[in-house]
């Protein structure tokens, strides 16, 4: 048999091969080991299912995905995902990675899902991203962080009206990325830090405008003063 036929069939014979592997080595190869947990997990690793996906605090549904086979050849496992049954422009869909360094990150995030991960700091209804790609290089620190995020929230705080919601970009800030939400008023802003770990860090500042009766309660709410009609609220958590 000639080389060339040789070479045929062992390209045909991992092709096969790699269309046998599940695509629960997709998520490890592309979230880590733990990094993203699922309800049940089905198919291959180049088109798959994912059913309950979440990290950590955040839910993200139920997704269709499949591993993109370019970047494999740079080093890097990147998870393609779409939310199911979904319509185009709501759902959820972006790119998992992870890099043989150690580098992880998020590229082209766009969509929304329910709720948040901040609900101990905000009544968030929905969260809904732009755009959003976040990358930390194997040591953990931020590289490249853009988009916008929009937050949607369900009840008011100390009265104010923030039916509207927050948003704000997205981008580096030291080893950490992170988000600057902001009200329409201006009145109210979220500052969101976190890690390549997941690890957050939210603080919510309000300005009163020398209500005394919405200063009265933010303070019963968990604010703490800052200074005269400034009031701040932090949390932790982790993704």
């Amino acid at each position: 048999m000639k080389r060339w036929g040789i070479a045929a069939l062992a390209a045909a014979g991992l092709a096969v091969a790699l269309a046998l592997v599940p695509m629960r080595v997709a998520v490890d190869m592309a979230a880590g080991d733990g990094g993203l947990s699922a309800r049940d997990v089905r198919g291959s690793i180049w088109s798959g299912q994912i059913d309950g996906a979440a990290r950590g605090e955040l839910v993200l549904g139920n997704l269709d995905a499949g591993l993109a086979l370019l970047p494999l050849f740079t080093g890097r496992a990147a998870l393609d995902f779409r939310q199911r049954d979904l319509a185009d422009g709501t759902a959820l869909a972006g790119t998992l990675y992870r890099d043989l360094g150690g580098g992880t990150g998020v590229q082209a995030l766009s969509g929304g899902i329910d709720g948040g991960a901040l609900d101990s700091a905000l009544p968030i209804s929905r969260t809904s991203f732009t755009d959003v790609t976040v990358g930390f290089d194997g040591a953990g620190r931020c590289l490249v962080a853009h988009g916008e995020v929009q937050v949607s929230l369900g009840a008011s705080i100390a009265g104010l009206n923030l039916t509207r919601g927050l948003a704000g970009p997205v981008s580096c800030d030291g080893a950490r990325a992170r988000v600057a939400l902001r009200g329409q008023s201006d009145m109210e802003q979220a500052d969101v830090a976190f890690s390549s770990d997941g690890q957050y860090r939210v603080q919510v500042v309000v300005e009163t405008g020398g209500d005394v009766i919405m200063g009265g309660a933010l303070r019963l709410g968990g604010f703490r003063s800052l200074a005269p009609g400034r009031y701040a609220l932090i949390r932790t958590g982790q993704f």
